[in-house]
C-alpha cells in the first residue's frame, strides 16, 4: 500500500538553500525503528540520486533506487 502526495502538499519538499552546487543521494527510510511488524523490510528503503546546479533552480534526479542507502 502507499500514499501518493501531490508536490504542493506541505513538507514535501527538501530546503536546499545554500547547499553547494554538484551530485547528492538524498535517502529515505521508514520504520527504522521497527515498530512495525512487517513480513519484509526490503521496501523500506528509496534513494535518488540528484544534481543540484550551481546557478538556476532546477534539480535533476540522476537514478532512483530501492535498496539500502550506501554513499
Amino acid at each position: 500500500w502507499g500514499d501518493k502526495y501531490q508536490w504542493s502538499l506541505a513538507f514535501q519538499w527538501i530546503d536546499i538553500t545554500g547547499l553547494r552546487g554538484g551530485d547528492y543521494k538524498v535517502c529515505v527510510v521508514v520504520d527504522a525503528q521497527d515498530w512495525f511488524a512487517e513480513l519484509s523490510q526490503s521496501n523500506n528503503y528509496q534513494w535518488s540520486d540528484v544534481r543540484i546546479p550551481s546557478s538556476g533552480s532546477t534539480v535533476g534526479v540522476l537514478r532512483n533506487g530501492t535498496s539500502a542507502c550506501a554513499p
